[in-house]
């Protein structure tokens, strides 16, 4: 009878096991396709900047072969309106823009894996709790 309830346990820890093998292959393909897109929409976003850079050397290209004093003209309008300053301030925005993103995808990784946990280790007596919040970070008292 014993030995019949220890096979039976150990039929259901395998079962549990090929089924988190199962959720973890799914996840990979899903994060697999995620990549593939976020590649894609860089590449699209690459590419129109390189033509936008493209169309407005073609066009002060054309400026500086028609007149050349309108070429100290665009100089003069660069210089006023402080194109370090914008740049230095789009290159800013970016780089938080990409530090959220970033920080976004970990707490989101960090929720499915604490979702993962709690699904596994739900009803197991012995498990600690860090008290931490779902997406990893300290609860606010």
């Amino acid at each position: 009878m014993k030995k019949d309830l220890d096979q039976s346990t150990e039929n259901d820890l395998d079962q549990r096991r090929r089924f988190e093998i199962e959720i973890l292959k799914a996840n990979g393909d899903i994060l697999r396709s995620e990549n593939g897109f976020d590649l894609a929409r860089i590449v699209i976003k690459s590419a129109f900047a390189v033509l936008a850079v493209w169309i407005f050397m073609d066009g002060l290209k054309e400026i500086s072969q028609n007149a050349p004093g309108q070429i100290s003209a665009v100089a003069e309008l660069a210089k006023s309106i402080h194109l370090s300053e914008i740049v230095a301030y789009i290159v800013a925005a970016t780089s938080f823009g990409a530090w959220r993103y970033e920080r976004s995808g970990k707490k989101r990784a960090i929720a499915m894996l604490g979702d993962f946990r709690r699904k596994i280790e739900g009803t197991d007596p012995n498990r600690s709790s860090s008290c931490l919040t779902e997406t990893g970070d300290t609860p606010k008292e």
